[in-house]
């Protein structure tokens, strides 16, 4: 579990203070809010698979429910590096504007603001490992070749993902061991994979 002592994003829960956000006394466990988990409610997976004369067809895929990622992609002392574009989308622009989060210039170099709840999003994802189509050709077409069986393929692998966190991928931010479980540290996400292939038995 994680939990920030120093900020409340959006909740005022002292009832003292008017700004968008505001700071408590560090050490003040009255302030303290459980803000995310890392360890999913429940992970689940899917298979499929489908055969109609010589086609093929089999759909795989993993997912999670009701973990959180705490984003640490951005640094306050690199305010000009790159970030998530879904903290400028979402931040103040303009009087009068409403938005998830304050003006980003307000922001940029302010260590509390982005270690509190404003870096956590859900880390609930479906993501399809593979999704294949195969034809297998007749075996009185093969046989004439001495083969026995031969089945072409093509195979989208981890490319298509079902989520709502910003970052580049909710499945490797997800894993790892206890001590970095939940946290994006930049990882590079899964290579989205196109495989053609022939399968041939003789």
């Amino acid at each position: 579990m994680r939990h920030c002592r120093d900020i409340s994003r959006f909740d005022d829960l002292s009832g003292l203070s008017q700004s968008f956000y505001y700071y408590v006394h560090i050490g003040d466990a009255a302030y303290r809010q459980f803000i995310g988990k890392a360890i999913p409610d429940a992970t689940y997976g899917i298979t499929i698979n489908l055969g109609y004369k010589g086609f093929d067809f089999s759909v795989f895929g993993t997912g999670t429910i009701g973990n959180d990622i705490f984003s640490m992609l951005y640094s306050a002392d690199r305010p000009k590096t790159n970030s998530l574009t879904h903290f400028w989308r979402n931040s103040w622009k303009a009087p009068g504007g409403d938005a998830k989060y304050p003006e980003s210039v307000k922001v940029a170099n302010d260590w509390i603001f982005w270690s509190s709840s404003a870096s956590v999003f859900s880390g609930s994802y479906f993501k399809f490992k593979q999704i294949q189509l195969g034809y297998t050709l007749p075996r009185n077409l093969t046989r004439k070749v001495m083969i026995n069986d031969l089945r072409l393929y093509v195979s989208l692998d981890d490319f298509f993902t079902i989520s709502s966190y910003p970052g580049c991928d909710p499945e490797t931010a997800t894993t790892g061991d206890s001590g970095t479980m939940g946290y994006d540290l930049g990882t590079y996400p899964t290579m989205k994979k196109v495989i053609m292939g022939v399968n041939l038995t003789f």
